[in-house]
């Protein structure tokens, strides 16, 4: 009889502390926050209604992918991503503040949109070719790598973040280059290089100075040639020049200057011996009434 009778109390103790350790969650609090969004003192039997209400609003918004200057709205639902419930709750129950999103994916699914994708935003290389008297650039080709866009998608996901911009492309090599075309032509070598920051130039001298460099890039000045800056930028002309560039008044330096200054500098350097040359000729540079004129004599 004392035997049954410890043992009966044996057990209801046991009950008891289990009883007491099972109710004790859910008297608690939980204060986090999910997607920058604050949630404080939420009991645990609020947990599972909350991340479905959170995970059906995440879902209708759609998923925008952002491809150099492409950009796709994507239907989260049709990409079969789902949030991982038990993964989120157990990062809550064990106290944490900052809640990861933890998503499943349909990995086939995943893996048809970058493919549609990469072929829609693919870029062709550009071979480089001469053509009426000016060297155009060869260009690098790309194409979205698939297996790492997946990889990035996930990750930029799980941050949290509906507008995903891909990154990672595999390039693809014209057959040939500019250095390639130059060689055949007769002009393997660089005569002379110079460099110079635009960091801190206005948004306007920037476009001033790249819309110059554009007009003049590969042109081909033959030897006795005169060039002239002005004519073939456009600068020589007032209405063409308000037409075509921007306004300043910073007082910084025009295109026209920067790009006569770094010429002068370029023939400075080539007569001092600093850059070595086969080529029989050295470039020599003069401005008249405004306009930078480049003569290149044998």
């Amino acid at each position: 009889m004392r035997r049954f009778l410890g043992l009966f109390c044996a057990i209801i103790v046991v009950g008891g502390v289990v009883t007491f350790l099972w109710a004790f969650p859910l008297s608690r609090d939980y204060s986090f926050s999910l997607l920058g969004e604050n949630f404080t003192r939420l009991g645990r039997k609020d947990l599972r209604p909350l991340l479905e209400i959170l995970e059906k609003r995440w879902q209708e918004e759609p998923l925008e992918l952002k491809v150099g200057e492409q950009s796709f709205l994507v239907d989260t639902r049709k990409l079969g991503i789902t949030w991982n419930h038990a993964r989120i709750r157990s990062a809550i129950l064990r106290g944490a503040k900052e809640i990861p999103l933890a998503l499943s994916f349909d990995e086939a699914k995943i893996q048809k949109l970058l493919q549609e994708v990469a072929q829609k935003t693919a870029l062709s290389p550009q071979n480089a070719f001469f053509k009426d008297r000016r060297f155009i650039r060869s260009r690098e080709g790309r194409i979205l790598n698939v297996e790492q866009s997946a990889l990035e998608l996930k990750e930029k996901l799980a941050g949290g973040a509906k507008t995903v911009e891909l990154t990672r492309f595999t390039p693809i090599a014209p057959q040939k280059d500019t250095a390639q075309l130059l060689a055949e032509k007769g002009f393997p070598y660089l005569l002379a290089r110079y460099a110079t920051s635009l960091e801190d130039r206005d948004e306007d001298v920037i476009f001033n100075i790249k819309k110059a460099a554009a007009a003049v890039d590969g042109m081909l000045i033959e030897k006795g040639a005169v060039f002239s800056f002005n004519q073939v930028s456009g600068f020589h002309h007032p209405l063409q020049r308000s037409l075509d560039y921007r306004s300043t008044n910073s007082g910084a330096p025009s295109p026209l200057r920067l790009f006569s200054d770094h010429l002068l500098r370029s023939a400075r350097q080539r007569r001092r011996g600093k850059l070595r040359s086969q080529r029989p000729a050295v470039p020599f540079s003069r401005r008249t009434g405004g306009h930078l004129r480049l003569r290149f004599f044998p």
